[in-house]
């Protein structure tokens, strides 16, 4: 039997982010779940209605929520059912469902739907390996900014305001949104300088949305690129150019240092770079 194409993958991945957004518009109780620390009920009824959908089509699922589940079939899903579920449960506009469709050649098919309430109305931005990313429809347009000091840059981290010498920063919560917002041009960088990195339900959806956008990404060096290792965590710089990225990279190691990870990060070329604070 072949495999569907990256429309095909894309369709249900569409109408899998679409039951969950129907399902958190008819939710109750955004308190935490008293499972996992940061654990939310939304978390699990989002994944609940995500889960049936991706099975039945045949996917895999890499779930933040509920685990492993036939994650050696062809094609698998990371899914972070609610990416910024402390925001969500606060109701503050900075959350959103993330499925990435993964194949033996990594990331295929992503939709991130960045929601700004709860009535399940989002904002979607898709992507398919080799033919772009769209937000709305239309196709994302990072920022031309090189200049750091005119740079507005989302950060995982609050010491990152200290080191990073920006425009602004800003702490919003939410990974996959964030990165999302390089390639759509409203954030010049997203930098992720945490000790502990983040998971690939945390990242995949946004990285190829971004990878799609011409978005330039750099990642610490001394991390694989298994996309279905549960336990790996991979940490990534988006910038709207590549001159930002990697001047952003030289920067963000001060703080990597500071959290007592090494300073190095790898370009997409391969190159590592490793530098001083």
């Amino acid at each position: 039997m072949s495999l569907p194409t990256s429309d095909e993958v894309l369709v249900v991945l569409g109408r899998a982010t679409r039951a969950v957004e129907l399902a958190l518009a008819a939710n109750t109780d955004w308190t935490l779940s008293g499972g996992r620390g940061s654990q939310y009920n939304h978390d699990l009824v989002a994944d609940a209605a995500a889960l049936p959908i991706l099975l039945d089509a045949g996917f895999g699922v890499l779930s933040e929520e509920s685990g492993d589940h036939f994650v050696d079939r062809d094609i698998v899903v990371a899914i972070d059912p609610v990416d910024g579920s402390t925001n969500a449960g606060r109701n503050i506009p900075w959350w959103a469902i993330s499925l990435c469709a993964i194949d033996a050649d990594g990331p295929l098919a992503s939709v991130c739907a960045t929601q700004t309430d709860r009535t399940g109305n989002g904002r979607w931005f898709e992507a398919m390996r080799g033919r772009g990313a769209t937000f709305q429809g239309a196709p994302c347009a990072p920022r031309d900014t090189i200049d750091p000091s005119r740079a507005v840059v989302a950060a995982s981290d609050g010491t990152a305001d200290l080191y990073l010498d920006v425009a602004q920063v800003r702490l919003f919560g939410s990974c996959v949104v964030d990165m999302c917002a390089v390639a759509a041009g409203w954030l010049d960088a997203a930098c992720d300088v945490t000790k502990h990195g983040m998971h690939v339900w945390d990242y995949a959806g946004a990285w190829l949305i971004c990878k799609e956008a011409g978005v330039a990404l750099v990642e610490r060096e001394g991390q694989t690129s298994n996309w279905l290792d549960r336990t790996q965590t991979r940490s990534w710089i988006a910038g709207a150019t590549p001159q930002l990225a990697e001047e952003l990279a030289k920067r963000c190691a001060a703080i990597v240092r500071e959290h007592g990870a090494a300073g190095e990060w790898r370009y997409e070329d391969g190159r590592v770079g490793t530098y001083d604070a």
